[in-house]
């Protein structure tokens, strides 16, 4: 194989060992799931990946979901995603799950797995002998790749309600006050206005920012005790860091550049970490030794 060295072993026998960043036999080296992607001739969605900005080059792995040529027509016959880049970008990520290799076998029985979008793919019963993810059927799957594996299948993975999405203003049409009054992130915007942490983030120095917003149903279960000290006028000091911990500025950060991420440095100067969700948990993403779970992903705004 051309991607193998092969050295003589004895009268008409050889061994072959992949390079480095290649995986199999040495009779068959296989090498990033973007490269497979182009030599099984799925260059359709490649090439819109590349568009989106979205590298399937790192160390993954990756599961990759890959809509056959036939079924890419029904994202080009949806005009209106074309006009917006962060939607469009999304539709792609719910195709790739993260972190996991997840063979025919992993798929051959009912489970749930979270893309990086974070749409929840569904696994199973086999119809007919074949694998179903959510309403798609997957028709071939590859070798394992050096860092992932790559599944054909015979639809597009839209999410719930995709021309309710397409109606929606554009992402970058937004400020951080309307994805909080749409989302339900009312009341620690709240906070970030009154303690002038948005003047902060407003900064052009600081810009872009990612956030991580905690919804106003987890807002109202803290602990009533841990309300009255960080609401307390006497403790504004230790609020303001509370909020500034859960800033990351100078970056606008999706879901598959998180978890290699190096340490990240938020707006109150400590670091977060991120991690994978194990096999009861594929596709998650974690923060802080899990002891926080992203639950929504990519509430892009016009900042971050």
């Amino acid at each position: 194989h051309k991607f193998a060295k092969c050295s003589m072993t004895g009268p008409g026998t050889r061994a072959c060992t992949c390079f480095n960043n290649y995986i199999g036999d040495g009779l068959k080296c296989k090498g990033n799931v973007e490269r497979e992607l182009k030599l099984k001739g799925l260059t359709g969605f490649y090439i819109r990946l590349v568009v989106a900005g979205i590298s399937l080059q790192g160390r993954g792995p990756f599961t990759v979901f890959i809509p056959n040529a036939e079924a890419l027509k029904s994202i080009s016959s949806l005009k209106d995603l074309a006009q917006s880049k962060e939607v469009y970008a999304n539709l792609l990520r719910g195709h790739i799950v993260m972190c996991h290799t997840l063979l025919p076998d992993d798929l051959n029985r009912p489970r749930n797995l979270t893309s990086l979008s974070g749409l929840v793919l569904t696994t199973g019963p086999m119809t007919e002998g074949r694998i179903t993810i959510n309403n798609s059927t997957v028709i071939d799957s590859d070798d394992v790749s050096v860092n992932g594996i790559i599944h054909e299948i015979n639809t597009v993975l839209f999410p719930p309600h995709v021309d309710k999405v397409l109606s929606l203003p554009k992402p970058t049409d937004l400020n951080l006050t309307d994805v909080a009054d749409r989302y339900g992130y009312k009341t620690f915007y709240k906070l970030l206005e009154d303690t002038g942490v948005m003047e902060l983030m407003n900064n052009v120095v600081n810009q872009p920012t990612t956030i991580f917003l905690p919804s106003d149903s987890i807002m109202a279960t803290l602990p009533q005790e841990q309300k009255d000290f960080l609401f307390h006028q006497n403790n504004r000091a230790q609020l303001l860091e509370y909020l500034k911990y859960h800033i990351l500025i100078g970056q606008k950060i999706y879901a598959e550049g998180l978890i290699y991420l190096e340490p990240a440095r938020t707006l109150q100067g400590s670091s977060l970490s991120f991690s994978c969700g194990g096999s009861d948990n594929i596709g998650e993403i974690f923060i802080n030794d899990a002891s926080c779970r992203i639950i929504r992903r990519h509430l892009v705004f016009r900042t971050g």
